[in-house]
């Protein structure tokens, strides 16, 4: 089982779903996975159009020609403890 969700995943999903049952879902599906939460989430069905307006809203760089963008911004800010997504 994968550790503790971190403040910036949850704070994601709360950001992608105002619904409450529908973001328990998606917590304990990544919880038992061991993919990051973008991978899990789309594995679920949330769209990418879904994703990618939720990590624009919390300043996220999600355009590939840009240079400061990352492949999966959520995972990358995770893994390298950043409190905030890269911008």
């Amino acid at each position: 089982m994968r550790p503790k969700i971190s403040s910036l995943e949850s704070a994601f999903l709360v950001a992608v779903t105002s619904d409450f049952s529908t973001r328990f879902k998606y917590k304990g599906a990544f919880m038992q996975s061991s993919d990051s939460l973008l991978t899990v989430l789309r594995g679920l069905g949330v769209s990418e159009s879904e994703i990618e307006q939720t990590l624009h809203s919390m300043g996220s760089v999600t355009d590939p020609h840009d240079p400061n963008a990352t492949p999966d911004p959520l995972d990358y800010a995770v893994q390298n403890g950043l409190s905030k997504l890269p911008a």
